[in-house]
């Protein structure tokens, strides 16, 4: 029993260990938004207070260009991560007031965090479902007095409620099976710090794993765009949807993780970024993560695709995908379908697709649940706010994943990939 338990310590370390490494080298990578929530205080002040120089800035067009991203990363200055634990409870960044001012909403119950979700403080991408992993695990640690029936009833209210805050996540989903699956393994009798150290580590794991998993999936990526460079020095245009940085990725960046993989290879490149309404999260999200890295980018109205398309270069499309289906359909930030159905042949649109958001038992997009956000305050109305968009697999060139671009037909190279990505036991 004590080498047992010396076991699981040693393996607790060992996630601990990899989590500083891993969001230290992200961190040195975008050195502004990706460190990744810790288990002590002292880690927590470790990691966000990661510096805020990193990448050496890219060279801008123009004066104005690095004004910009000077101001840009002066805000960006004021945070790290876009949730962190603060003891039994989460503290996220409300992105709905970036990149002018930051603010934070201090939530202590599932029911607060679902509804920071609804509201768009925190927005959509694979960073839902580690928020909800941890959020269960705060759930379960108010309760470390109490019964081991009364923890594990606090935990199934908790997953409960967090599911329906954003039904077309697919991410959150998947974190809270697998720290339900975590928590039906312990035993009926459990200590109450135990039982939240257990629940706390597999939820470390879980971001850790999405880390390593966005990371692998970057390179991925940067292999095959790379490959649609025309003439030797001269710059990639990609067309990028929606935010991929890390506050919608956490630890590590989605569709951002491609382009910091192009940085790193030494390989110009320029990005134009749809404002991605109502939400405007690739105007102000994006955008605000691409100048803090010193990336060149120029934001364009989503009205504004299909004269982008024929009258400036476009090398790709790069799509954050939310959802993937067994066949190889997707859910997407609104306007994904329309930046689809418009590139033309020659354009490849490619989806990053996280492990976490792959789902093999869903047939294909029409069973996704349908999903509506609510109007803005004050928003002029009557309103109708879809939640997401369904690409069809017939649209896409491929899927981006951390084993490697998957091309149509995709449900034979999905099944491998989600044999690739099943987690390891949960830690102990």
């Amino acid at each position: 029993m004590a080498e047992e338990s010396a076991n699981e310590a040693t393996r607790r370390q060992f996630f601990r260990l990899l989590g500083r490494q891993t969001a230290t080298s992200a961190g040195n990578l975008w050195g502004t938004v990706n460190a990744l929530r810790r288990t002590s205080s002292e880690a927590a002040n470790e990691l966000l207070g990661l510096p805020a120089a990193g990448v050496a800035p890219a060279q801008s067009a123009d004066s104005a260009a690095q004004a910009q991203a000077a101001e840009s990363a002066s805000v960006a200055a004021e945070f790290r991560s876009p949730y962190r634990l603060a003891g039994d409870s989460i503290v996220i960044l409300d992105q709905r007031t970036l990149p002018g001012s930051s603010s934070v909403i201090e939530c202590s119950a599932a029911s607060e965090v679902a509804a920071a979700i609804r509201s768009g403080a925190i927005g959509g991408g694979p960073v839902l479902g580690q928020l909800a992993a941890h959020t269960c695990v705060v759930a379960v640690g108010r309760l470390r007095d109490r019964p081991t029936h009364q923890r594990r009833s606090a935990l199934r209210a908790a997953a409960a409620t967090l599911r329906t805050s954003r039904p077309t996540q697919r991410s959150i989903r998947h974190a809270l099976a697998r720290i339900e699956a975590a928590d039906e393994e312990l035993g009926d009798e459990l200590d109450g710090a135990a039982h939240h150290a257990v629940l706390l580590a597999e939820a470390d794991a879980l971001a850790m794993a999405a880390a390593l998993d966005h990371s692998a999936l970057g390179r991925a990526g940067a292999q095959v765009i790379a490959a649609r460079q025309g003439a030797a020095g001269s710059a990639l245009n990609l067309l990028i949807h929606g935010d991929g940085g890390a506050l919608a990725g956490g630890l590590v960046a989605t569709s951002f993780s491609v382009v910091a993989a192009l940085v790193a290879a030494d390989v110009p490149l320029h990005a134009w970024l749809t404002e991605a309404g109502p939400t405007f999260e690739g105007g102000r999200l994006g955008a605000h993560q691409l100048a803090a890295a010193g990336v060149p980018h120029t934001v364009v109205a989503d009205s504004a695709v299909s004269w982008l398309f024929d009258h400036r270069r476009v090398d790709a499309v790069l799509l954050r995908a939310d959802w993937v289906c067994a066949n190889g359909d997707m859910c997407a930030p609104l306007g994904s379908l329309n930046i689809s159905r418009l590139a033309p042949p020659t354009v490849p649109v490619y989806a990053c697709a996280p492990a976490s958001v792959i789902d093999p038992a869903t047939a294909s997009g029409s069973d996704v649940p349908p999903e509506f956000r609510v109007p803005a305050p004050g928003a002029p109305g009557p309103r109708l706010d879809p939640g997401v968009d369904v690409v069809p697999a017939a649209l896409l060139s491929g899927l981006i994943t951390a084993v490697g671009v998957i091309e149509p037909p995709f449900a034979a190279g999905l099944a491998a990939a989600t044999l690739a990505a099943t987690p390891a036991e949960p830690i102990g």
